[in-house]
């Protein structure tokens, strides 16, 4: 541990069903033993610290508040939550900041702070700052940087003008000793013991179209000696969906605590992600499940994205299907269902030692080096 003091900054609701949620627990928690004090601000207000009080803020994640954690809820009402996190920021304030928010990155940048802004969508950045004064201000300071969580993302930057010197890329993360010792039994918990009847084709996440879910449903129909789970969004979503498709194989759940989802991966015949071939997100995404899911061991089908392939390799550590293709995807799945278990034993090892090199632990390490060079 450092003697620095480290301000990590997220307009993220805590506790919530969102992928970014994920992130910002585990990021939060992988900062703050390599530095002696973690400032956390995020969104809320009475109950939320209530929340902290009971140290039950991050228990949806299954993870304790770390002791040299100190969490500050922002109102996100009146000015917004960037305009009122500013104002709170001490002015006193000597150690490292670090932000998934670009409105905040670009000011405290402004005033040469030493701040590093995490991008995730570099469209979304576009439409919250005006970019071309935003990567001056990045450029022009001597203490400030970004990085991208895929490549593409850091190439979109490049290309508007970022000095390489203030980039790095950085993939999300996961911790792999939570996924590969999880106990299964998850499915059985949601869906009783019918859901054994048939292989299991698990996905989690949103069910938004780009995702694929409404694809997967799709799927099902045309594989009936396989179960499909889809567990993600809300209720109401969930209960959409499930309406279209009502075949016997299809089970539909809404999403659950964090915690849970290590049990139920670990009940899968194989892991999925149904990635469409278009979508808003999809050319800069870098998916938890991704990591999530090499960390359980269990057989993955995933959509062949370029963003993907840094991590994925067909016949490796996982199948690869044509993005949108039903034929493409039943062929694989179907192949999986035939491979040799020394096959499957290949692909298990591969996952799992791709898993290792992604862990929350090495990401956080990374960053703040690179955040120290830039201040060397």
């Amino acid at each position: 541990m450092s003697a620095e003091s480290y301000l990590y900054i997220a307009k993220s609701k805590i506790p919530s069903r969102h992928a970014n949620s994920v992130q910002v627990v585990n990021m939060i928690c992988a900062f703050a033993p390599l530095v002696q004090r973690l400032d956390a601000y995020l969104p809320g207000g009475f109950t939320k610290r209530l929340h902290v009080w009971t140290g039950r803020l991050f228990a949806n994640y299954g993870l304790p508040i770390p002791d040299n954690v100190r969490v500050h809820f922002v109102s996100q009402s009146g000015h917004g939550f960037e305009e009122n996190v500013l104002r709170k920021l001490p002015s006193t304030f000597e150690g490292k900041i670090f932000t998934r928010s670009a409105p905040v990155a670009w000011k405290l940048a402004e005033q040469n702070a030493p701040v590093l802004f995490e991008s995730h969508v570099f469209s979304r950045d576009a439409k919250q700052v005006p970019m071309s004064r935003f990567i001056q201000a990045m450029n022009a300071s001597s203490t400030a940087g970004i990085v991208g969580i895929s490549q593409e993302i850091s190439d979109s930057y490049l290309a508007a003008g970022l000095r390489e010197r203030r980039l790095m890329t950085s993939a999300d993360g996961v911790d792999p000793a939570i996924f590969s010792h999880a106990v299964a039994g998850g499915l059985g918990h949601l869906f009783g013991q019918r859901i054994y009847d048939r292989p299991r084709l698990v996905y989690t996440g949103s069910l938004s179209p780009e995702k694929g879910a409404i694809f997967l449903a799709e799927a099902a129909s045309r594989m009936e000696h396989v179960n499909f789970v889809i567990i993600g969004g809300n209720l109401k979503e969930s209960k959409a969906l499930a309406e279209k498709s009502k075949g016997p194989n299809l089970f539909m759940h809404p999403s659950v605590p964090h915690k849970r989802i290590p049990s139920i991966l670990q009940d899968a015949d194989m892991l999925i992600m149904p990635y469409m071939p278009e979508g808003d997100l999809i050319p800069y995404m870098s998916p938890l499940k991704l990591f999530e899911y090499l960390a359980t061991g269990k057989p993955i089908l995933s959509s062949d994205l370029a963003v993907l392939r840094p991590f994925l390799t067909h016949d490796e550590n996982c199948l690869l299907f044509l993005p949108g293709s039903l034929d493409s995807l039943c062929t694989q799945i179907n192949r999986l269902l035939t491979m040799t278990p020394e096959n499957k034993e290949r692909l298990r090892d591969n996952q799992l030692q791709s898993a290792m090199r992604h862990t929350w632990t090495n990401r956080a390490k990374t960053i703040l080096d690179w955040h120290r060079g830039l201040l060397a």
